[in-house]
């Protein structure tokens, strides 16, 4: 069933990367697509600025699909939730698509106030309507997590996705946000940068389609794409950003059957 109708996509430009997301997005979906840029630098920001520099989204009805750039940047999410999430359910689940937890405790060191993209999960967990945060193919946990909120990759590798995913969401409200990291696929599946996440695109998909067909998602995000230094290549950057379009199309219901012959092509040089 091809729910397009009900979603819209901002291309959230913070940086190089951003654009380009925005730019293949807005080649293929044209009438969805909206741009907020934010120039300037993001990587540290105050979380409380991060709700009110997002404010556009209040005013944006549908389910948001925004868009980014570089993982540097996820706690951006953090203002999603407040500007989105909150004002549509006061009681939901936040699903954290990544390689990392990003809920590191930096009390105590010089980062202690710092806001930022490995520690602003914390804050989701005291400062949102999110009532649980269920964390999806992490490897690298930064905090200690009570196992029945979170599945490992290499768990959903051993026991599927449909068992992982129902017992990772039982005890969970049945609307959710869903945010995804690509570095949680493999390296020759996606270049970001952080090159060590151990998903397959297939497996990715698959939880997509069963937190579609077991969940109400509120709205998501997707961000990852490194398209500067040593990744820029033609190749590397369109493979990556096809990624974006096959997830895209995925949470819409549409046919994405030839982003992913072109994923699978361009993906055999990595």
């Amino acid at each position: 069933m091809n729910n397009s109708i009900d979603w819209k996509i901002v291309c959230l430009e913070i940086d190089e990367p951003s654009k380009e997301v925005g730019n293949v997005m807005a080649r293929i979906w044209p009438d969805k697509v909206s741009t907020i840029k934010l120039p300037g630098r993001w990587d540290v920001v105050e979380k409380e600025h991060l709700k009110d520099l997002l404010w556009q989204f209040k005013n944006i009805n549908g389910k948001i699909l925004t868009v980014y750039g570089s993982g540097l940047f996820h706690h951006f999410t953090y203002g999603l939730l407040r500007n989105i999430a909150d004002l549509r359910s006061n009681e939901y689940t936040y699903v954290h698509i990544d390689q990392h937890t990003d809920d590191a405790d930096t009390f105590g060191t010089e980062f202690q106030d710092a806001f930022h993209c490995g520690n602003f999960v914390r804050d989701i967990k005291r400062k949102t309507l999110a009532k649980k945060v269920k964390y999806v193919g992490c490897e690298k946990v930064y905090s200690e997590i009570d196992k029945k909120d979170i599945v490992y990759g290499r768990e959903i590798e051993q026991n599927g996705v449909k068992k992982s995913l129902s017992e990772l969401l039982f005890d969970a409200p049945k609307q959710v946000y869903v945010s995804m990291d690509l570095d949680v696929l493999k390296p020759d599946q996606m270049k970001t940068g952080w090159p060590d996440g151990l998903m397959d695109l297939t497996t990715l998909l698959e939880i997509i389609n069963h937190i579609k067909n077991n969940q109400t998602i509120l709205s998501a995000d997707i961000l990852g794409f490194n398209g500067n230094g040593k990744y820029k290549n033609p190749g590397w950057c369109a493979a990556s950003l096809a990624v974006y379009v096959i997830i895209a199309g995925t949470l819409f219901g549409e046919d994405t059957t030839v982003f992913r012959r072109k994923h699978a092509q361009l993906t055999q040089h990595f």
